[in-house]
């Protein structure tokens, strides 16, 4: 069994914002240094109930002040990002962290309206946008000139992307993908090198997430047996080889 650690504070004072992130960085430190698997950030904005608000940045500064643990996104709300910015950005924070990053990708909170509204994002649109922002991160990520035209995003070829730290990560993708209700997508890319040196890239099951989403009043029975489903497949992910 691995043990991580969710770092979620609340502030609901900007009084309190600095004090608060202060904490949570030095709980981060701390998690590193008694050995957890990894720390696992989230992405809220706008109310409060994550202090760091952006773990893109909060990731950037963990990277190099931690040794072991690895630094990952549960999850990063793509509806919010440019998909080819934020694959820079994520093969920056590996270099950094020297292939300590798991990358968690969702389409974005189902219930919380402040969050698309405050950058201007239709929230009907962020299950689309998260399945395109994916598509084109997979193709960055390979490194080679590639170009893309789609519903929300267009873009000439690129010369020359940033490559992740990780350059042999050539194994299986394995998508946990849960389709309808407020669950919407969720996929977690871990950058994980294995220890006998063949790579491969490993999905990291987002409990929190379908917990969450187990214990919501607001969902319909029928979206919790779908959750509970997800959570099933997950598990047998995790434990397979």
């Amino acid at each position: 069994m691995k043990i991580s650690n969710f770092l979620f504070p609340e502030s609901r004072s900007v009084a309190d914002d600095g004090r608060i992130i202060d904490e949570t960085f030095q709980e981060a430190l701390l998690t590193d240094r008694l050995g957890y698997d990894t720390i696992w950030l989230a992405e809220h904005h706008f109310d409060g109930i994550c202090a760091y608000v952006d773990p893109v940045a909060f990731a950037a500064a963990l990277a190099p002040a931690t040794k072991q643990a690895r630094i990952g996104f549960a999850v990063a709300q793509m509806a919010l990002h440019h998909p080819i910015r934020f694959a820079e950005q994520m093969a920056l924070i590996d270099h950094l962290s020297k292939g300590r990053l798991t990358v968690g990708l969702g389409r974005g909170t189902a219930y919380n309206i402040y969050d698309y509204q405050g950058f201007g994002i239709d929230h009907t649109e962020a299950q689309a946008r998260f399945e395109e922002a994916e598509a084109i991160m997979l193709k960055a990520w390979q490194g080679g000139p590639f170009a893309h035209k789609g519903k929300f995003f267009d873009n000439a070829a690129t010369p020359n992307m940033l490559v992740k730290y990780q350059q042999d990560m050539k194994g299986k993708f394995d998508r946990i993908n849960a389709q309808g209700g407020a669950l919407g997508g969720v996929l977690a890319i871990g950058l994980q090198h294995d220890k006998d040196s063949r790579g491969f890239i490993r999905v990291t099951p987002l409990f929190y997430v379908l917990y969450k989403t187990l214990r919501s009043s607001r969902l319909s029975f029928s979206a919790k047996v779908q959750a509970r489903k997800v959570l099933t497949r997950a598990l047998r992910v995790l434990v397979t080889p």
